[in-house]
């Protein structure tokens, strides 16, 4: 996988979600290229080989958020945040950090357990919460549909411990499938981790 740098981008957009005014996507492009993905159609590269990230993130993310009121940020909504280039380019990561030292606040929705890495700056932001997303009971259906991703059982134990660390929880299921996606499965999966699911 090549992790590209790009330029010349806000890092900071606006959010069409009801409930957040902003959102941060630290990447351009998804390495868990889940085949039923929304943005696939948007995509500007084959996420397969290459990757795009921000450069010099940081400073340009608090000269952004340095002209709005501390607030809600979500992360999550073209790419996931914790995608596997994360584990080295730390992108998220340094977002946390800005968002921590400028007052702000984070909604993440992700696929992996390497957001139990960053528990120490979600534990600190006001009112953080963490949603997992979650479609599969059964490994090798998984497998077809989002190969690059984490089992659900590790995303499901990953939530289990962020709710222990004080951090509020959500899971997400998502996509339903027919015949495919057991929801009440996973319901019973998620009932001692979470306090929302939808």
């Amino acid at each position: 996988m090549q992790v590209t740098p790009c330029a010349g981008r806000r890092i900071l957009t606006p959010c069409q979600l009801d409930s957040f005014d902003y959102q941060v996507d630290p990447y351009i492009g998804c390495g868990h290229y889940c085949y039923y993905c929304y943005v696939l159609g948007q995509a500007e590269t084959d996420w397969r080989a290459e990757i795009l990230f921000h450069e010099d993130l940081a400073a340009r993310l608090e000269a952004e958020l340095s002209v709005i009121s501390p607030q809600k940020i979500y992360m999550g909504w073209h790419t996931d945040p914790y995608q596997p280039c994360e584990a080295e380019c730390r992108q998220t990561r340094q977002v946390l950090k800005v968002l921590a030292h400028k007052g702000f606040s984070v909604s993440v929705l992700t696929k992996s357990d390497l957001v139990l890495r960053d528990l120490d700056i979600l534990a600190s932001l006001p009112d953080a919460n963490v949603s997992v997303s979650v479609a599969f009971t059964d490994e090798a259906t998984r497998e077809r549909f989002e190969a690059d991703t984490k089992e659900t059982r590790a995303r499901i134990s990953a939530l289990r411990n962020i709710k222990a660390a004080g951090i509020e929880t959500a899971a997400l299921i998502c996509p339903i499938i027919p015949y495919l996606t057991d929801v009440n499965a996973l319901i019973d999966q998620l009932d001692d981790c979470t306090e929302r699911i939808w």
